[in-house]
């Protein structure tokens, strides 16, 4: 196995089993029964959250900027697309992953930022590709708030695909930034890059 399989295995299991255990967590302590559940949907309940509606409290973590609830997203990552039927997602997820391998295949092992950005958007594909094949929505508690504003609840998953595709960005413009300066400098006669490799070598 190579270095940067092994990092992207790694990487993968611990998102995961973070994102799992959380949200075996919440819904064993904040979910409500079935009956429950139906007579929230119906009802608003004053003290919770929109977004909390059908949790069956919501805890204050940090009073003002972040609390923990229950709640069920049948769209993507923060609400969106709820009226997308939960297959297309399941897809979407699918097809990002053989995305996700192909560029796998594609880094070098002393890529590590990109290997780890890239385990990081997989394993929330994955974390929530699960919760939707099982339970057809993905279990979110994560609430932020800002004052009187509060963000669409989220989970672990979603956490991990943005904080992935915000390295994946930063590591893809760092490549560009080189791959210019190597061409100017080749039309000095040396690249920085070929420099660097004459250094190691030494």
């Amino acid at each position: 196995m190579s270095a940067k399989v092994r990092l992207f295995v790694l990487v993968i299991i611990a998102s995961l089993a973070l994102d799992f255990g959380t949200k075996v967590a919440v819904r064993r302590t904040l979910a409500p029964d079935a009956s429950a559940k139906q007579a929230y949907r119906t009802t608003y309940r004053p003290g919770l959250d929109p977004w909390c509606q059908l949790s069956q409290r919501q805890i204050r973590v940090v009073e003002g900027f972040f609390d923990i609830c229950y709640s069920e997203n049948t769209g993507v990552a923060f609400g969106l697309g709820k009226k997308v039927p939960w297959g297309v997602w399941v897809g979407v997820g699918v097809l990002a992953l053989g995305l996700i391998l192909t560029f796998l295949r594609q880094a070098r092992d002393d890529q590590r930022l990109l290997v780890f950005s890239l385990a990081l958007v997989g394993s929330g594909a994955i974390g929530n590709i699960a919760d939707r094949a099982r339970f057809g929505y993905v279990t979110d508690f994560v609430v932020w708030r800002w004052h009187e504003h509060t963000w669409p609840t989220f989970n672990v998953a979603d956490a991990a695909l943005v904080v992935g595709v915000i390295l994946m960005f930063l590591t893809m413009g760092k490549k560009r930034d080189e791959a210019g300066e190597d061409e100017k400098a080749e039309r000095g006669g040396d690249s920085p890059r070929a420099k660097r490799g004459r250094r190691k070598a030494r």
